[in-house]
């Protein structure tokens, strides 16, 4: 063993001190420590320091308090006199520079007695944010230039005096560089740069290929989402009505509480009911076609074939932007367009087909456009139906048709027939209503009994009531009728309504007519969105009783004078009962009409084989 074990092994107890003593530096313990320190060999200084610190007690372990910094004093806008003793020392000065394209003249000696005016313009620029000092500075720029002594153009003006731009950068107070910048932008007539030192960097960092690839991709989402808001979806007005159950309204006590279940263990639900006030507001939803998300990505594929887009993104992107804008209606009894249907059918088939799979959905997008181009015709009619005149100096009239679904007019109605099931089994009558509003001239509501034919001659008649109507305020032979009608050839796409049409205008009744339809299954319109505003009321009316068709046209009527908010550019409105309609046979009504002495009114009402009894309500 080792000499520096058998010195620390014959130490007796006595000399064996506790370190405490000789940290204390007692004399015999450091007599009796000497020979083995000696004996034992030299430990490196940083396991000394640390064996020093180990065995400072705590009387002699000293904490040492920092000094504490002074706060440091807040930047304080310049003083005036401060600012204008350095604009003094700025006008003292000069700002001719050697070699080519200096100035000839010193432009400071012109500004020696407006030092207060100076002081007041750096004052300013100095109040407002840097990029709104960068913008004066910009519209001082773009002041007209003014040609200085011995012929040379100064583009500046400081004050309304034309300086060099050395002088401006001096006086206004701006570097070189960013004068430079500005005076490249006003020269371009670009808009204001920005100051990237004084802009967040966070906003400035140079973004990696993938983030920028899947900025890119976003953006391309809500272009799609848009653009199909605006071609594809339409309008639901109950969109923001609340969930209720049938009958719900007649219960008169506190408000009923859904039970909600859940399991007795596990962590219980986060869920509150949301105030009123931060309830989203679902008023502007437009629905789009039944389907899914999935065929909506596969249509926004098809769009950007060179871009691959996730539908976890498309779903976010969804929820973030359009989630109380656009939602997808739920499947339905209504008619839907053959063509889509198709489209649809023949691309779940081909989902092993990459190839035919993206032609149908080019097909179907084509299809889509189609029927929104048609959509953008109609608008642009109903848009100049509302103006008073047009460029070519006729007045346009546009006037679109249609017949609500006669279930939700059944009549009597009262509460104990809705709530009560004995009742449930016994067919009640109900009312046919047509609408035809006159876009930019008023609603015109037509209802009758169900023994009456609903087709061409009940049609003819509408119309030529609304033409009788508006033609009692101005000239209906100086305007153009364009009618928008539904899809179906019972109604308005026949012979008879067009041969009706083509008399007025050979008798010269109107200027010219027009008549025009949407694609089938895409025929969803303005109308419609009127007749689900009016379903809603009546379904509203379950405290009301409601026993004769007056009673139900009572309804609708006070509905539309109390709420001018329904319909705002049509002023006029009309809830009326017809009660009979013509047989239009055109043949002998041809012969024995004399088209070009009547009016409209007794082409319709007079000489015809039948009466056309109106009432109108209110």
């Amino acid at each position: 063993m080792s000499s520096r074990f058998f010195d620390v092994a014959e130490l007796s107890d006595d000399d064996a001190a506790p370190r405490a003593d000789h940290a204390r530096g007692s004399t015999d313990l450091a007599d009796s420590a000497a020979p083995a320190e000696r004996s034992q060999p030299s430990r490196p200084a940083k396991f000394q320091r640390m064996a020093a610190i180990s065995e400072l007690s705590d009387d002699d372990a000293h904490v040492r308090v920092p000094r504490p910094k002074a706060p440091r004093a807040k930047s304080s806008p310049m003083q005036p006199d401060v600012l204008r003793a350095v604009v003094a020392r700025v006008v003292q000065g000069s700002c001719k520079r050697k070699g080519p394209g200096g100035c000839k003249r010193n432009c400071m000696l012109q500004f020696r007695d407006k030092t207060a005016e100076l002081a007041a313009l750096r004052r300013k620029l100095r109040s407002l944010d840097k990029q709104d000092m960068d913008r004066e500075v910009y519209h001082m720029l773009r002041s007209p230039p003014a040609a200085a002594d011995h012929g040379q153009t100064k583009r500046q003006q400081v004050l309304g005096r034309p300086v060099c731009a050395r002088a401006f950068a001096r006086l206004v107070g701006v570097g070189r560089s960013r004068l430079g910048k500005l005076r490249t932008a006003a020269k371009n007539n670009a808009g204001v740069p920005y100051d990237l030192r004084y802009v967040s960097k966070k906003h400035t960092h140079k973004l990696s290929a993938a983030t920028r690839s899947g900025h890119e991709k976003r953006q391309l989402v809500v272009e799609f989402l848009e653009e199909i808001s605006q071609t594809m979806a339409e309008p639901m007005p109950t969109a923001n009505k609340p969930r209720t159950e049938q009958g719900e309204k007649l219960y008169d006590g506190p408000p009923r509480k859904r039970l909600r279940f859940r399991p007795t263990t596990g962590k219980r639900p986060r869920r509150r009911d949301l105030p009123s006030a931060r309830v989203p507001d679902k008023s502007r939803m437009r629905m789009l076609p039944p389907g899914t998300f999935s065929d909506y990505l596969m249509l926004l594929q098809a769009k950007h074939p060179d871009k691959k887009f996730t539908l976890k993104l498309f779903n976010q992107v969804w929820l973030e932007s359009f989630a109380d804008k656009l939602a997808i209606r739920p499947a339905s009894a209504h008619a839907k367009c053959s063509i889509c249907v198709k489209h649809k059918c023949v691309i779940r088939k081909m989902g092993n087909d990459c190839l035919q799979r993206k032609a149908q959905l080019r097909m179907l997008a084509h299809h889509l456009h189609k029927q929104y181009q048609d959509r953008t015709e109609y608008w642009s009619c109903r848009a100049r139906s509302r103006l008073p005149a047009t460029s070519n100096g006729l007045k346009s009239l546009t006037i679109i048709v249609d017949s609500i679904d006669h279930n939700k007019l059944k009549y009597p109605k009262a509460p104990f027939l809705e709530a009560n099931k004995d009742f449930a089994s016994l067919q009640r009558p109900h009312l046919d209503l047509t609408c035809a509003i006159a876009h930019g001239h008023g609603i015109y509501v037509f209802a009758s009994e169900p023994h009456l034919p609903k087709n061409a001659n009940w049609h003819i008649d509408v119309i030529g009531h609304v033409l009788e109507r508006i033609g009692s305020r101005f000239n209906l032979q100086e305007t153009e009728l364009i009618l928008q009608a539904d899809n179906t050839s019972r109604e308005c796409k026949n012979n008879a309504l067009t041969r009706a049409l083509s008399t007025w205008v050979s008798a010269h009744k109107l200027k010219r007519a027009q008549l025009q339809f949407l694609l089938s299954g895409h025929s969803h319109e303005d109308v419609d969105a009127f007749f689900a505003l009016l379903a809603n009321e009546l379904q509203s009316q379950l405290d009301r009783v409601l026993e004769t068709p007056g009673d139900i046209l009572q309804v609708i009527q006070e509905w539309l004078d109390k709420n001018p908010q329904v319909r705002p550019h049509e002023k006029e409105r009309v809830v009326m009962q017809v009660d009979a309609s013509r047989e239009w046979h055109l043949d002998d009504c041809v012969a024995g009409c004399t088209f070009c002495v009547l009016s409209v009114t007794q082409i319709i009402l007079r000489q015809c084989k039948h009466i056309v009894l109106v009432s109108k309500i209110g």
